[in-house]
């Protein structure tokens, strides 16, 4: 089991990462995942052309809302995006208005700040992979779900790392961190001493997360595989939320 400290020191280090790297970082994120369009619709064939709010976990420069949802006319009355990143959160402020907000929050660490049962749909993209320890992602998913309203949709993606050239990968037994099994240390284009940490999920570990959320009284009514060159880059599960909850505001 990953102790505290080593934990906090990743986070650290992958904060630092995306400091260093914001704006490479935005250059290479202003672009739709082609996988944002099956998310369209299935909020489409849930909402229709009802008023709906979403959150979207781990936002960064906000192309979620810039380029899949609101470039679509998608009916949605409220949008909050959270990020921990001052640079990405900047350019994501580009787009707000009155019903498109930004705000600065830890996705991994705070998520208990935001209030429980107040979001229609909840979207968690690229950050799955990023949180240390076994026991944190599960509590992370618990936390995650308590945000979903009643028949709300929580919707994230696991990434379907696979090595090839671009990335530098370091295994655990040189990244100077004692690391779990299946995490990983990846490099940043040319520049490599900008490392992240990034987990790589087993089948196992997809399971029991599906079955923290249904214990949580959400249900599986979807999954795909998108995004990449060859399609597969992400895996999208999407739950719906059963229980009978109070709603919020934030």
């Amino acid at each position: 089991m990953m102790d505290k400290t080593t934990i906090d020191n990743i986070i650290r280090v992958n904060k630092e990462f995306y400091d260093k790297i914001g704006p490479d970082f935005d250059k290479t994120r202003q672009s739709a995942w082609k996988g944002w369009g099956r998310v369209k619709e299935i909020i489409n064939e849930e909402f229709g052309d009802k008023d709906f709010s979403v959150l979207d976990v781990a936002c960064g420069n906000g192309r979620f809302i810039g380029a899949a949802l609101e470039k679509e006319g998608l009916p949605l009355f409220q949008y909050l995006g959270v990020d921990s990143n001052d640079f990405l959160l900047s350019k994501a402020k580009t787009l707000e208005n009155d019903r498109i907000k930004f705000m600065k929050l830890d996705a991994i660490n705070d998520l208990e700040k935001l209030s429980p049962a107040t979001f229609d749909v909840v979207v968690a993209f690229g950050i799955t992979h990023h949180i240390p320890s076994s026991e944190l992602r599960k509590k992370w998913f618990s936390q995650l779900s308590k945000l979903v309203s009643k028949n709300g949709l929580l919707i994230f993606t696991i990434w379907n790392y696979q090595m090839d050239e671009r990335f530098e990968s370091v295994g655990a037994s040189d990244s100077g961190f004692d690391l779990e099994e299946g995490d990983y240390f990846i490099g940043w284009a040319d520049n490599k001493n900008a490392k992240r940490y990034f987990h790589k999920y087993s089948e196992a570990e997809i399971s029991d997360i599906g079955g923290i959320l249904t214990s949580a009284g959400l249900k599986q009514i979807k999954k795909f595989k998108s995004d990449g060159k060859n399609g597969e880059m992400n895996q999208y599960l999407v739950f719906k939320n059963k229980c009978s909850k109070s709603n919020g505001s934030f």
